[in-house]
């Protein structure tokens, strides 16, 4: 009676997002990733804000304090918007101007810094 062979399980990584021989696009695809999910947050949050300040002034039944504080917040939330619009076009013009590259308008080259190179 022969014994049977145990057999080579597969490796255990995802090959292209983890995977050591890509190293620099891995490191890319995080970066780029991160900065998206912040822009993300911060538009999300300001869109919450928003909404609260507007429910806020509907519902302060003509309380000039809640009036007050709705109007804060609602104007507060536009400025982080347009904060965030602005870092965003800076963003987008330093990579167009400069070359170097984020991930918004062009892809992350990070290869040279990987192990095959």
């Amino acid at each position: 009676m022969m014994t049977p062979t145990p057999k080579q399980l597969p490796p255990l990584w995802v090959p292209g997002f983890l995977d050591p021989s890509n190293a620099g696009q891995s490191l890319a695809s995080v970066l780029s990733g991160f900065l998206s999910l912040i822009f993300i947050i911060g538009g999300l949050t300001a869109f919450i804000t928003f909404l609260i300040g507007a429910l806020s002034m509907i519902t302060s039944g003509g309380e000039a304090q809640k009036l007050a504080d709705g109007r804060n917040k609602i104007m507060w939330a536009l400025i982080g918007l347009i904060i965030l619009l602005a870092s965003w076009a800076i963003i987008m013009l330093f990579e167009k101007m400069l070359g170097f590259c984020l991930g918004f308008a062009c892809p992350i080259d990070l290869s040279e810094f990987s192990p095959g190179n």
